[in-house]
């Protein structure tokens, strides 16, 4: 039996074969999520799941089988067996996600607004200036300076 693009992505469970293991429907691990049935929120079901959607600190159902295997002697080897794993509750992943987010996103800075003209720059009331420009040019600054 084949295995899922979205288990083994690179082929690395699909090359073990090749070393006597197998994978069988008997091995094959179910993915599921916890959603309330339609038109009813106090019904719950579980619905299949794509096993990428599992994050770091959602809260999951797991459902395993433990078997004994007798070995050598009188003594006994067990092998835990995941079957199942349901996505209970995977808000706190999502709200820690968008936070990352949100944190991420730098706002956008203040920029105090420029309280001086450009001094190339003139307009009508400015004729002061203007009058200052010109004496400055014609070296006429005393001129204004004793009105």
């Amino acid at each position: 039996m084949p295995f899922d693009h979205a288990i083994d992505p690179k082929g690395t469970l699909m090359s073990m074969i090749a070393d006597g293991y197998f994978h069988s429907e008997d091995n094959k691990v179910l993915y599921y999520r916890l959603v309330p049935s339609s038109g009813n929120s106090q019904q719950l079901r579980f619905e299949p799941m794509d096993p990428v959607r599992f994050r770091v600190g959602d809260i999951v159902e797991v459902q395993a089988t433990i078997t004994a295997i007798p070995v050598k002697g009188n003594k006994f080897k067990t092998i835990a067996q995941l079957r199942s794993l349901a996505l209970i509750d995977g808000s706190f992943t999502e709200k820690a996600a968008m936070r990352r987010a949100k944190a991420s996103i730098q706002p956008v800075g203040w920029k105090p607004a420029i309280k001086r003209k450009v001094g190339y720059e003139m307009t009508d009331d400015d004729s002061d200036v203007t009058e200052a420009r010109r004496g400055i040019v014609n070296m006429n600054m005393n001129e204004r300076m004793s009105d």
